[in-house]
């Protein structure tokens, strides 16, 4: 499942992430889900640039490297 960090990155909602950053903290970012993918996979996997400043603002490069299940970083689904 998906946590609500996860669909707001995907949908590209930059102030309800920075809310949602605010409120539950880093951890809430930092989340993965089953398959291993991020906030961050969500957000470039959907091409939201201003989603993905702001996620790397909070997670820097720790979840940039975040890599799913299967190998992937949030790069592969930006290309």
């Amino acid at each position: 499942k998906k946590s609500c960090a996860h669909m707001a990155a995907e949908n590209g909602h930059v102030e309800l992430l920075r809310m949602l950053h605010e409120v539950g903290g880093k951890d809430l970012v930092m989340m993965v889900m089953k398959d291993g993918s991020s906030c961050a996979h969500s957000a470039a996997r959907n091409g939201h640039v201003e989603a993905m400043r702001m996620l790397c603002e909070v997670g820097g490069k720790e979840l940039l490297l975040k890599v799913t299940n299967d190998g992937l970083s949030c790069a592969h689904g930006a290309a």
